[in-house]
């Protein structure tokens, strides 16, 4: 159920609010700075570093202004854009130190020294110019000692060898057309020759203390993205140990709900005979459409959070997909109406019987009311319309799963406190949904620290959450390619439920508190949890 992203992350809204001058100009320079990073994607393999460098140093120095603006100066928007460009900043610093420090990041690839060696004079010249600076550049990067990932330092030493042999059988020709380089341009070729040897034993040499071949980020780099882009400053122990216990108190819903269905009988077997109990897949589609009608006469009837006319334009549609979505996603709003899709994923004509089975069972009436819920209204759609709103040139950049992913899951449960779902067995589907969230930390954390193998975390699923196997891996194959993102969920969510907890002691006498919290917390877009809770709850405190 993940949201598409592409819209806010390049995109600002028609509905966009100017920074404070101070800040605009903070966002400048950072616009500047990616785009020498973008200068550097595209140039040669010799100017790639030095480029890079010119990037790390743009973003130190803009790092370096942060502390210069008065804070306290700022109103609540303003401060929030602050703290936003802050974890942009920060994270693409570090980020960056993570690909300088990649052991092929400084040797040009094989391609690159073919298509060189055999284009024009220009091109020699540039090659053979980089080669002569290659020596000094390595010599520096072998002096690293950080632990390296087995399969990239493998990689590597193949470059290198790919490229020595180029080198060498085609550099001598190559060097007749250097007569402006030099009296002797082999020179910077056997130099070069020289330091991709040195270089390829040191990765070799280093090998035996490689991390081994697995799937994920690595502790490190998943470390930074929660702390600098999302801004979740807790120790990854204490997440870890905060899921397993809400999977616990979780499951003890699930036995008392199952108790009040049919005494005897566990949430395991009750959620066996819910698999069975519809729509089919021509109904699914039609379904959820019409559980989304549902969902917004009773927003409207109860009034506990906003619903402006312009947050209520989202359709729903069905789509055919072999991608990593097993039950749905949304299609975030966009344009001047703010037109938003939940796509309800359906089963397709190329699934073996098994995997028709599986997504049929999976797709029951009670789990499919929980995720329209969470995709359509008040989740996803009502959020992503009032962050449209909300952008400007700063937030039009920003993104953070907490925010979405939280909201939605906290949706799911405020949609059942607010009596949107009065058959138990519905209860059953949205706590098994929330055990899956809380499943969903363990694996995104144990898969990147590489603690969990992939084939582990769909065990998981498959044994404690009841996720029918093919559906389980297809999420896990999603959580590989998202670090960070699958954790998301509970932590936004449990977020909001403390916050929401501490405005009602603060404010509960107002008759409209629960509507006054939901409509300060959506009014400034998908922004980092800390941010938003100093705002809600008041910057001072």
């Amino acid at each position: 159920m993940r949201t598409l992203l592409l819209f806010l992350l390049t995109t600002v809204s028609v509905f966009a609010q100017a920074p404070a001058p101070e800040i605009e100009r903070l966002a400048e320079r950072l616009s500047r700075a990616d785009a020498i990073g973008r200068r550097a994607d595209e140039a040669s393999w010799f100017r790639r570093a030095a480029t890079y460098e010119e990037q790390r140093g743009a973003l130190a120095d803009l790092a370096g202004g942060f502390p210069g603006i008065d804070e306290a100066a700022l109103d609540d928007d303003r401060w929030i854009d602050l703290q936003i460009l802050r974890a942009m900043v920060e994270y693409r610093l570090v980020d960056l130190g993570f690909d300088l420090a990649e052991p092929t990041f400084l040797l040009p690839s094989a391609k690159e020294v073919g298509d060189s060696l055999g284009g024009s004079e220009s091109r020699v010249v540039d090659l053979y110019a980089g080669l002569a600076e290659l020596p000094s550049r390595l010599l520096d990067a072998a002096a690293g000692s950080a632990p390296l990932s087995r399969p990239r330092a493998e990689a590597a030493v193949v470059r290198i060898e790919e490229v020595r042999a180029l080198l060498a059988s085609r550099g001598p020709k190559a060097e007749a057309m250097l007569a402006a380089f030099g009296d002797r341009p082999e020179g910077a070729r056997i130099g070069a020759d020289l330091a991709l040897d040195l270089y390829r034993r040191e990765l070799e040499g280093r090998l035996p203390r490689s991390v081994p071949d697995a799937p994920g980020v690595g502790r490190e780099r998943f470390e930074a993205r929660l702390r600098l882009w999302h801004r979740i400053d807790l120790p990854l122990d204490e997440i870890v140990a905060t899921a397993e216990r809400e999977m616990e108190r979780v499951e003890g819903l699930l036995a008392e709900t199952a108790a009040s269905i049919e005494p005897g009988k566990s949430w395991r077997d009750i959620t066996e005979e819910m698999k069975s109990s519809g729509p089919g897949p021509d109904e699914l589609v039609d379904f959820c459409r019409h559980t989304k009608e549902e969902a917004v006469e009773l927003i409207r009837e109860k009034r506990f959070v906003p619903l402006p006319d312009y947050a209520t334009n989202c359709g729903v549609k069905g789509h055919d997909t072999k991608g990593h979505y097993p039950y749905a996603y949304y299609q975030p709003a966009r344009g001047e109406n703010l037109r938003g899709e939940f796509v309800v994923t359906t089963v397709g004509d190329w699934m073996t019987e098994a995997q028709r089975l599986q997504k049929t069972r999976d797709s029951n009436r009670h789990w499919m009311r929980v995720v329209t819920v969470h995709e359509a209204l008040p989740g996803h759609h009502l959020q992503f319309a009032m962050a449209a709103r909300a952008s400007n040139a700063i937030r039009g950049r920003y993104y953070t799963p907490f925010f979405s992913e939280g909201w939605g899951l906290y949706c799911e449960e405020l949609m059942w406190e607010h009596g949107f779902m009065p058959d138990p067995r519905t209860r059953i589907a949205q706590l098994r949904m929330r055990l899956w969230r809380c499943a969903r930390v363990l694996c995104d954390v144990g898969i990147h620290t590489r603690t969990m193998t992939p084939e582990q975390a769909i065990g998981l699923l498959v044994d404690r959450c009841l996720l029918e196997p093919d559906n389980a891996k297809k999420e896990v194959d999603r959580y590989l390619g998202s670090p960070t993102q699958p954790m998301s969920y509970l932590i936004g969510c449990l977020t909001f439920e403390r916050m929401r907890r501490e405005y009602r002691r603060l404010h509960g006498d107002r008759p409209d508190w629960e509507l006054e919290f939901h409509t300060k917390l959506l009014s400034y877009g998908s922004v980092p949890l800390p941010a938003i809770e100093r705002v809600v709850l008041g910057r001072s405190g």
